[in-house]
């Protein structure tokens, strides 16, 4: 794991979450940036020294532009390359070491990666899901990308994971608390993830009041699902015992 040093003028602020993502990059990796946005992580990592080279790209041109203007400011143009396009539809097998593809819905990266397998299956993965992450984590395993590290960050009120996977060609599979929390948060015993895990089943156990308190099927339906899931954060919390 990279450790950032602290912000200052030559380089762009990194909110909790892009630090993290940074962080799960190993010096020397080329990086590409799948759905830039402002492109702060590629300029981070290459003016730090962390990547020789990094790829920002996004499917519209809009970040594209502005993640243009803020490699110019940082004087990052030498090590920082830009592209439009469809999610890996921008790289050649081979092209990058690792792919940083974060900031939205677990399918929409499951698609993305998907749709250019022959590009993702020789790559790292640094994904963070902000939902569907049980999807993911399984998608990963059957895959045969070991998950080899993961964050849990706590940011505006909001948790993000981040995970970093790489390709071992050895089967693996996660239990139900391991695909929806993530099995080396749980082995870690990530305090960022209790505080939300312990959030979550105050939700639920509410939810699941309300809806006993209700008669029809569909009400008794989610009562169900609600209550499956607690079952699940109930066997989460025992790896803090």
């Amino acid at each position: 794991m990279t450790t950032l040093t602290e912000n200052n003028p030559g380089l762009p602020f990194l909110s909790e979450r892009m630090k993290a993502i940074v962080s799960l990059v190993r010096k020397g990796e080329i990086v590409a940036d799948i759905g830039c946005d402002h492109g702060y992580i590629p300029i981070m990592l290459y003016k730090t020294g962390i990547s020789p080279k990094c790829i920002a790209s996004d499917v519209k041109e809009g970040p594209v532009r502005i993640a243009k203007d803020n490699i110019l400011q940082f004087r990052a143009s030498d090590g920082v390359e830009t592209r439009i396009g469809d999610g890996l539809t921008v790289l050649r097998p081979g092209e990058a070491d690792t792919a940083v593809i974060t900031g939205m819905g677990g399918r929409t990266i499951l698609g993305i990666l998907s749709r250019k397998w022959d590009v993702a299956s020789g790559m790292n993965m640094i994904l963070s899901p902000q939902s569907e992450v049980d999807e993911v984590r399984r998608f990963l395993a059957e895959k045969r990308f070991r998950i080899e590290e993961e964050c849990f960050v706590k940011e505006d009120n909001k948790y993000y994971p981040v995970i970093r996977a790489l390709y071992t060609g050895e089967f693996y599979s996660l239990n139900e608390e391991q695909a929806l929390f993530g099995p080396m948060l749980l082995a870690d015993r990530s305090g960022a993830l209790k505080e939300y895990v312990l959030k979550r089943k105050d939700w639920l156990l509410k939810m699941i009041e309300t809806l006993s308190r209700e008669t029809s099927a569909s009400a008794e339906g989610r009562k169900k699902e609600l209550e499956s899931e607690l079952s699940t954060v109930n066997r989460a919390l025992e790896y803090y015992d």
